[in-house]
């Protein structure tokens, strides 16, 4: 969902995987290399986005999460300690790497790789927290709703999203382009007070409770208001 988003804001983009043929295929109309490349193209980008990450929807044991969460970045931050131009390497990394011991072999990961980046020192990193991201289409636990019919989904969707946080590609977008400008360690969300079903149950419970008081005290207003 990003390459384009980015793509169309004017981003020269180089993308790096682990194969090379196979993203040119995906994305014809962009550079593309392998992972050799970093160690010869970083000082030549501007910023680093890394998204190589296996997610919370795939499955897999915890020495699975941790050899493509953990031991990987440790690999591309050896391949990066030459590069000395580059204005930021940017993580994004989950709500849930901040709770107290996270136990899920995603969570503990990602929260294995923040700590490994807050002790990197030769490169700008900037820790990007992100909850569950929305586009065109849902990834993640939000996937389900790809299959829901489209007059119903942006319903549900507002429904999912007053419980739960979420953010647009477009924010996140946003928070790339800022690049360096960002702190070390930073958030992306949107705000639940814009979302109308969160609204609407707001202004119900302001009136339960209003209606409640009344209920309940209307006596206690009555000889307050006859002793004024």
């Amino acid at each position: 969902m990003l390459v384009p988003i980015l793509a169309s804001r004017g981003v020269d983009l180089l993308l790096i995987g682990r194969n090379a043929n196979t993203l040119k295929a995906v994305f014809p109309q962009h550079k593309t290399d392998s992972y050799e490349a970093l160690k010869t193209e970083a000082d030549a980008c501007d910023g680093i986005l890394h998204l190589a990450v296996q997610n919370n929807d795939q499955p897999g044991s915890f020495a699975d999460f941790e050899k493509v969460n953990v031991e990987f970045l440790k690999q591309v931050l050896s391949d990066l300690k030459q590069a000395k131009k580059l204005k930021f390497f940017m993580y994004p990394t989950s709500m849930h790497a901040i709770k107290n011991k996270p136990q899920d072999p995603y969570s503990k990961t990602k929260f294995m790789a923040e700590e490994l980046l807050r002790e990197t020192s030769s490169l700008p990193v900037r820790i990007m927290r992100l909850p569950s991201v929305y586009g065109e289409r849902f990834s993640g636990k939000l996937s389900v709703l790809n299959k829901i019919p489209k007059p119903f989904k942006s319903v549900l969707f507002n429904v999912l999203a007053s419980l739960k946080l979420t953010v647009s590609v477009e924010k996140v977008a946003d928070a790339i382009m800022a690049g360096e400008a960002n702190e070390p360690e930073f958030s992306v969300t949107e705000q639940q007070q814009t979302n109308w079903f969160y609204k609407l149950c707001a202004t119900l419970l302001d009136y339960g409770f209003a209606l409640s008081v009344l209920v309940f005290f209307w006596w206690f207003i009555l000889v307050c208001f006859l002793m004024v």
